[in-house]
């Protein structure tokens, strides 16, 4: 229906187009007073498809997709907020399980008797994943992050191996009040997604100052 209404426009508008300039230029002859108002309404209809023309165009798409790129900017902004927000508070969620029995040694010792064996290491992983750890360590080294402590910690100090911890910012006093190879006890939920094993949640404690050294 609008394209037949859109093309008898356009078929009128086409004619009387054709008859006025016949009119003015004196091809077909027109009675003078009808000419007039035929010119009129060719005017008229020039005028309104003119409008119509404007109001459909977009003279300026630059301007748009800048306020669409803002808004999608804004909307990026607001989720990572969130997601900061929502990952904080799930730090400081307290594992109040009882740790389990399985040492920093058992751990280590376990992936090396399983490192031929991929599926029976990677089933051992994720049996102790998101469990309730205590384990010891050296301070290697101690750094602060936006919201977080990190602690990287060596099992010995002739051992390779090691696991980091992820302590709340408020610990940072207390973190940093340690010494490299001050011997610790790090309690928290154990995660074994990343090649190092990491506790998060953790709760820091000294045992002793003098650093512990075993036989490689």
């Amino acid at each position: 229906m609008k394209k037949a209404l859109f093309y008898t426009f356009l078929i009128q508008f086409f004619i009387v187009f054709v008859i006025t300039i016949l009119g003015l230029i004196q091809m077909v002859h027109i009675k003078e007073g009808y000419l007039d108002k035929l010119f009129y309404f060719f005017i008229v209809e020039l005028i309104a498809a003119v409008i119509s023309i404007f109001k459909k165009a977009d003279f300026f798409p630059e301007d748009k997709h800048e306020n669409s790129s803002k808004e999608n900017i804004t909307l990026i902004a607001s989720d990572f907020q969130k997601f900061n927000e929502l990952k904080t508070h799930q730090k400081q969620i307290p594992n109040n399980e009882e740790p389990i029995a399985l040492t920093e040694e058992d751990y280590f010792s376990t992936c090396q008797k399983l490192h031929d064996r991929f599926l029976e290491q990677e089933e051992f992983k994720n049996k102790v994943s998101g469990k309730n750890v205590k384990w010891k360590g050296l301070i290697h080294s101690i750094s602060t992050e936006k919201d977080y402590i990190h602690i990287y910690l060596k099992i010995d100090t002739n051992s390779l191996n090691g696991f980091s911890a992820i302590l709340p910012i408020e610990e940072k006093i207390k973190a940093f009040s340690y010494r490299k190879n001050d011997l610790v006890e790090i309690q928290g939920t154990l995660a074994t997604s990343s090649t190092m094993p990491r506790i998060s949640n953790a709760t820091i404690d000294r045992i002793l100052n003098t650093p512990i050294t075993k036989a490689s």
